[in-house]
C-alpha cells in the first residue's frame, strides 16, 4: 500500500470523496507529523499501482497534495 501525504484532514476528505467516486478505494490515515518534510499529519492509503490514476484525479481537481510514501511496495 502506498500514502500519499494531505495538508490537513479537510483535504484527506476531499482527496476521499472524489477517489472513490471515480472507483478508488482509499482510506484516511494518521502520520506521525515526523514522517514527513513539511509535517504533514494526515494521508490517504491505496493501491500502489494506482499512483498515476491517484495523482491524476487529484491534479485534475486541484486537490494538492504531499509525498508519496512506500512506492517500493508496488
Amino acid at each position: 500500500m502506498c500514502i500519499l501525504t494531505m495538508q490537513s484532514m479537510t483535504q484527506a476528505l476531499k482527496a476521499k470523496n472524489v477517489l472513490e467516486t471515480r472507483g478508488v478505494r482509499v482510506t484516511i490515515v494518521n502520520l506521525d507529523p515526523n514522517l514527513t518534510d513539511k509535517g504533514c499529519a494526515y494521508g490517504i492509503r491505496f493501491l500502489c499501482g494506482l499512483e498515476s490514476k491517484v495523482k491524476g484525479i487529484l491534479n485534475a481537481k486541484n486537490i494538492p497534495y504531499g509525498i508519496l510514501m512506500g512506492a517500493q511496495d508496488h
